[in-house]
């Protein structure tokens, strides 16, 4: 049976009756309790005792995404959202504030009718196969893994968390500046909370010193390691989608493995994607990310990332990337 709580009628309630009579100090503290209890419930009983209705303030979004700004893993989950049209609103940590404050890497989705909580982009999207394959072609067919997928998963983690390495290297380099990182951790952005973004700011030194730390960015023959990964992904790209960029991954259609790849290259496409006005980076969500580009942000990148750009944009891989984000970022399937 479903039952709502009056967050306004239990006070009245409490209220009155603690004005019509005389009450001890032990059994104000009980209805102090109960008040308590109450009004926990009206904020939180979970859907699962309703049901599985979901609550009137949630809007009808039944997902939560939790990401930062130029998170590539989050921008995966966040593409196959915005392409199998799912109800979902964003909350957006500035930078790695997430890991610090509570713990937790990012993405994280949270389905507010089933009352779950998936970690790591690959479990979430397995998480919206089964929800959705039954009842919905598109997701069914886009999502659907088999032995290449899963293959293409393994190659594209390691990539991944490559890119982050190699990258941070030069980013976060002692002698380059940290406004570029600013940028993408979101300190400039509206979308950030404004405390963690002060925080980030007054904190920008030990985080990175923290990052160079954890990343391991004083060992060049990690980078190299690193760039050497990163290569190897690019050629077996670029081998499977032609040498016009124009073919798919695995098959002849759209799956979840090209959006994963576009996802995590994109950011270090930087001109083409994340500082263009519009951007297309999160379907133009971060509105810091065109304000930089139109100050020339992009500009100021290490020589070393600069180049890798532009010889990725040639790629046929970089020129998949460019096509996946042109036809698709804005598309519902």
């Amino acid at each position: 049976m479903a039952f709502e709580f009056s967050l306004f009628s239990v006070l009245a309630c409490l209220c009155l009756v603690v004005s019509a009579a005389q009450i001890s100090l032990g059994a104000v503290l009980c209805l102090l309790i109960v008040a308590g209890l109450a009004i926990r419930a009206y904020v939180g009983v979970p859907p699962t005792l309703k049901g599985n209705m979901l609550p009137r303030r949630y809007g009808g979004k039944r997902f939560e995404l939790i990401a930062m700004p130029v998170n590539h893993f989050g921008e995966k989950v966040r593409f196959c959202l915005d392409l199998l049209g799912l109800p979902y609103e964003e909350t957006t940590y500035c930078g790695i504030l997430n890991i610090l404050l509570f713990g937790q890497s990012v993405p994280q989705l949270n389905d507010r009718q089933s009352c779950s909580h998936i970690g790591n982009s690959d479990e979430i999207l397995r998480y919206l196969y089964g929800l959705y394959s039954a009842s919905n072609k598109a997701a069914e067919a886009f999502l659907k893994q088999t032995e290449a997928t899963l293959e293409w998963e393994l190659v594209l983690n390691k990539l991944g968390h490559a890119i982050q390495g190699w990258a941070y290297y030069y980013l976060l380099g002692k002698g380059f500046s940290s406004e570029f990182a600013l940028v993408c951790w979101g300190v400039y952005d509206e979308k950030c909370p404004l405390v963690q973004r002060c925080l980030m700011k007054a904190c920008t030194a030990p985080v990175k010193a923290f990052m160079r730390s954890a990343f391991k960015l004083d060992r060049s023959s990690l980078r190299d390691e690193r760039k050497a990964i990163i290569d190897e992904a690019l050629t077996r790209v670029d081998a499977a989608v032609g040498p016009d960029g124009k073919g798919y991954i695995v098959g002849d259609q759209l799956t979840y493995v090209d959006i994963t790849f576009a996802s995590l290259v994109a950011p270090l496409m930087a001109n083409g994607f994340l500082f263009q006005d519009p951007c297309l980076w999160a379907r133009g969500r971060f509105r810091s990310f065109a304000e930089a580009g139109n100050r020339g942000t992009a500009r100021t990148l290490p020589p070393e990332v600069q180049v890798f750009e532009q010889d990725l944009a040639r790629r046929p891989c970089g020129k998949f990337v460019t096509r996946i984000y042109n036809s698709y970022r804005s598309k519902i399937l």
